[in-house]
């Protein structure tokens, strides 16, 4: 190497080292970053099985630009949320391959009553940026996800990791961790229960949250991916969510392997009893209308 390049290289390391001190204190993702899948890969996954033992469900899509096809099921960068008015019923209409590609009147009706009521009594006495819209006739919030080329949001179906979510809450609106939801997943040791977080097993359980972010970062919303491995939201939404979450009673639902991206239920534990909520992130989409 001559010294023209070696000085070049390590003014490009001390640049990242540099950039990377001044970035927003959020959770990094060491891993999975190759991780990606269409909607239709995510959806299929889901099973009617997963689909009656779950009552909320969180879809996010992690793709930036224009969305495409227009009349998807979610536009890029933008969360959607919906909900079940009793057990056991479902919630999302399908074709005969299992992908979803809607939700039925009454999913949507409780959505509307319940969750995004909560949401919007949370937003109305704020600005309109970073609130949600009608897409499709779904009331969608817009985020930001993680950048592909540093720390990618990877795509999956995930129970939340509601122990997680509770011991790491920050209830400051200036937080960049702002009422933080976990994805249930292990990086690497198999043998660490999901709901167990100490300093000793932090790096082993997931670090990528659907969080709220300051007021410097709501320009972003629902435009770029900015984040660093997680979905920022403005603050009052993931209040509002938080809030309704806590708000959901346990109860026993097919426990997925958190070891997978996409559900596999687990063996050893094929049942879990814990907040019955799924987090769906995906990019993009395969077809040109689902």
């Amino acid at each position: 190497m001559t010294s023209m390049s070696f000085i070049l290289s390590n003014f490009i390391l001390l640049f990242c080292l540099s950039s990377m001190s001044e970035a927003i204190s959020e959770p990094i993702n060491v891993g999975f970053r190759d991780s990606i899948y269409s909607f239709e890969q995510v959806s299929k996954s889901i099973s009617e099985s997963i689909e009656k033992s779950y009552s909320l469900f969180i879809f996010i899509n992690s793709q930036e630009g224009r969305a495409d096809p227009i009349d998807a099921f979610l536009p890029n960068q933008y969360m959607f949320i919906v909900g079940k008015s009793h057990d056991k019923e479902l919630v999302f209409k399908r074709n005969s391959t299992g992908v979803i590609t809607g939700v039925l009147k009454n999913a949507l009706m409780m959505s509307d009553l319940f969750i995004n009521n909560q949401i919007n009594t949370e937003l109305q006495n704020i600005s309109s940026s970073g609130l949600p819209i009608v897409w499709n006739g779904l009331e969608v919030t817009p985020v930001s996800t993680g950048t592909l080329f540093t720390m990618a949001t990877f795509s999956g179906v995930f129970q939340l990791n509601w122990g997680r979510s509770i011991k790491m809450l920050r209830t400051d609106f200036k937080s960049p961790m702002s009422h933080a939801l976990y994805l249930g997943f292990n990086y690497h040791d198999v043998t660490v229960n999901e709901d167990d977080f100490t300093d000793e097993n932090s790096e082993r359980v997931s670090y990528v949250a659907i969080h709220g972010t300051p007021q410097n970062n709501w320009s972003l919303l629902g435009r770029s991916r900015s984040s660093i491995g997680c979905a920022r939201s403005r603050p009052l939404i993931n209040k509002a969510l938080f809030n309704y979450i806590d708000s959901l009673k346990k109860k026993e639902v097919m426990n997925l392997d958190w070891n997978f991206n996409l559900p596999r239920v687990s063996n050893e534990s094929p049942m879990k009893v814990t907040k019955p909520v799924l987090i769906i992130v995906f990019n993009g989409y395969d077809q040109k209308s689902i």
